[in-house]
């Protein structure tokens, strides 16, 4: 794992490798995910099967069709088995008279004159069989191999504005973290698309380097589109999947909060016989509907309620636009009073047509998935255990991790502090008896936030200086007060004038020389 602490505890070490395992130290980004902790801890109670969330989401994280091996059942390795294709032909052209009994037999239908001129010329064609191909099944290993007999999953992920509320982004892509990591040993290509009011670009694990950086991309989205394209995102999929010919009998996996308007039987079309849809609905519950939305229903739905209510729409606007080159006073009250009718009569379609917009966005992504997994919002303390023994132990750590920076750290333990005190921020927030880890947290981030400002750190009786790119990763992993982004922000903005200062200077000079030239 690289550079430890001495004394962390175990809990705190599985903490560390696995903020690597996401990136957070080999590739640090300008800005860490919000509350990427929160992650960390939903993935750890996914791995317990006796929670109820991940008793609820089973469906889903044991997707594959293909049943894994448990180690027990085989204390040696076998040969692996082999897969022997069936016999393959290409067409070619016969190289000599004696082939023509072999010829595809349709080429016999052609008029005399031509068939014995494509003879003498030899163009006539046969089919040449070669040797099959040999395949490997899937490897006893637990590591991402794909090949084209494994199962495909296509990752459809929702990033619009909602789900940054209770913790559904985390949750999202805690859920997408443990589905790919532990199933990897049986899944072929993936591929991923974020979508909100647009769709996302397309990501795609083909191998082990690709589907790693895969995982860290999930790891790193954030929520910050508007609107839910739902029905767009599952045509981009379709779309995907059918110009790929290594994508045959893919998995579409849908995880979103979004209420979305669907044409169910257009795309249960587009999915056809060959693609399935699954789908996790996060926020499931009593569900509130925005007048827009009900609008919006209405504006895409075929009913004959909904066809009056677009036609009355129309004849409104239309009487508005006359209402605005009338010049008459009676004319006006008339056009005035057939408004007041035609918006009354709007509203009560309008209040009508609310019940059945309800049930569609309610079941419409529901009839098109073979898996369908409604997960209600939780509060922190439900998604976060933190039993008495393993906040000692983390306790433990801190306070281990503060007498390494008080007397011999190196830059990697100043990273470390960074992690560690924005994960045990997280915690005190989430538990109320964790109280004490939001001050070792912070004595931490003092640590941390000194050795920014010197740009120095003491090992032994020698200052060891940060250099820049150790001083970027540490403002990037959070450990920046708000004091100190405040005067990081007032001194980016005294280097703004100065150079608006210095080109103004520049300008003026070029504009005397132009003068007296």
């Amino acid at each position: 794992m690289g550079h430890s602490v001495p004394g962390l505890s175990e809990e705190a070490e599985l903490f560390l490798v696995t903020m690597r395992e996401f990136g957070l130290y080999e590739a640090v980004e300008p800005h860490l995910p919000a509350e990427f902790a929160a992650v960390y801890e939903i993935a750890r109670v996914l791995e317990d099967p006796k929670h109820p969330l991940t008793q609820r989401l089973a469906p889903i994280l044991g997707l594959t069709h293909t049943p894994r091996t448990a180690p027990q059942e085989s204390s040696t390795l076998l040969p692996l088995p082999r897969h022997f294709a069936a016999e393959e032909y290409d067409a070619e052209l016969i190289r000599h008279y004696r082939d023509i009994v072999h010829i595809y037999p349709h080429q016999f239908l052609l008029p005399e004159e031509i068939f014995y001129h494509r003879l003498a010329e030899r163009l006539l064609w046969m089919p040449v069989p070669h040797p099959p191909q040999v395949y490997g099944y899937q490897t006893q290993a637990d590591i991402y191999a794909p090949d084209i007999r494994k199962q495909k999953v296509y990752l459809l992920f929702d990033t619009s504005a909602s789900m940054q509320t209770h913790h559904r982004i985390q949750l999202a892509k805690a859920i997408a973290y443990v589905f790919l990591r532990r199933n990897q040993a049986e899944l072929g290509e993936i591929f991923l698309r974020t979508f909100d009011l647009a769709v996302g670009e397309l990501h795609h694990a083909y191998d082990r380097p690709s589907f790693e950086r895969l995982l860290r991309t999930v790891l790193r989205l954030q929520a910050v589109g508007q609107g839910t394209i739902l029905e767009q995102a599952i045509r981009t999929a379709v779309e995907d999947i059918r110009h790929r010919t290594s994508l045959v009998h893919s998995e579409i996996l849908v995880i979103t909060d979004g209420i979305a308007y669907l044409h169910v039987d257009r795309v249960r079309e587009l999915l056809g016989t060959d693609i399935r849809l699954h789908a996790v609905r996060l926020g499931h519950g009593q569900l509130k509907l925005k007048a827009k939305a009900v609008e919006d229903f209405v504006y895409r739905d075929d009913s004959e309620a909904s066809r009056l209510y677009r036609k009355l729409q129309d004849e409104k606007r239309h009487l508005e636009r006359q209402l605005v080159h009338v010049s008459g006073e009676q004319q006006r009250r008339l056009l005035q009073n057939q408004l007041h009718s035609l918006q009354q009569q709007c509203e009560a379609l309008l209040a009508q047509m609310e019940q059945q917009a309800y049930r569609h966005y309610a079941t419409a992504l529901q009839q098109l998935c073979v898996v369908y997994v409604p997960v209600e919002d939780m509060p922190p303390s439900q998604l976060v255990g933190l039993p008495a023994e393993r906040r000692e132990a983390l306790e433990r750590a801190a306070r281990r991790l503060l007498e390494q920076l008080q007397h011999s750290p190196t830059a990697e333990d100043f990273r470390t502090a960074a992690v560690v005190a924005e994960y045990l921020s997280f915690l005190s927030r989430c538990c109320a008896e964790a109280a004490a880890l939001q001050g070792l947290a912070q004595q931490l981030r003092r640590h941390v936030e000194q050795a920014l400002q010197e740009g120095e750190y003491r090992v032994a009786e020698q200052r060891v200086r940060l250099n820049r790119e150790e001083r970027r990763m540490l403002r990037a992993l959070g450990a920046v007060s708000k004091a100190s982004l405040s005067q990081l922000l007032r001194w980016l903005s005294v280097r703004y004038w100065l150079r608006r200062l210095r080109a103004w200077i520049q300008r003026s000079v070029w504009r005397l020389r132009w003068r007296f030239r």
